[in-house]
């Protein structure tokens, strides 16, 4: 049996009082596979985006980190609260998995993610499902 060690990592944890680690400071070493929490989809374009708040090289910073463990997998989780509460980004999620056209929109930008800061996959952040607005419809990016 294969052991996965996952570690998640906020991207904004350098707002934080105490405990913070910078991208460098994350032992890769001991992790399989690092969850980077969060990315955001920008209403319209589609295209993955930082947190609001959050630097964009924070990304590219920990992307860097695989050269310290190249077979570590890294994937950035997309969401977060404020795609659940009103305002900017309640929306987006809904809107682009109803259209064929802006789910391929949407998935050629994750794929330019992806590439340009080295992560190998994507994860979708659970509180995206509150605001579907019939659960019980299988979505399908």
């Amino acid at each position: 049996m294969q052991t996965k060690i996952i570690g998640y990592w906020e991207a904004w944890n350098s707002e934080h009082a105490c405990g913070t680690m910078p991208p460098g400071s994350i032992p890769v070493s001991m992790l399989t596979h690092l969850n980077v929490a969060f990315g955001y989809i920008e209403p319209g374009s589609y295209r993955v985006i930082p947190m609001e708040g959050v630097d964009p090289s924070i990304y590219q910073n920990i992307g860097n980190v695989k050269a310290q463990n190249t077979d570590l997998k890294i994937s950035i989780a997309l969401g977060g609260w404020s795609f659940t509460d009103p305002g900017t980004y309640q929306s987006v999620f809904t809107t682009m998995v109803a259209s064929p056209s802006l789910r391929a929109t949407f998935i050629s930008n994750l794929l330019g993610f992806l590439d340009e800061y080295g992560y190998d996959g994507v994860g979708q952040y659970h509180l995206l499902l509150s605001v579907l607005p019939n659960r019980s419809e299988t979505y399908v990016i």
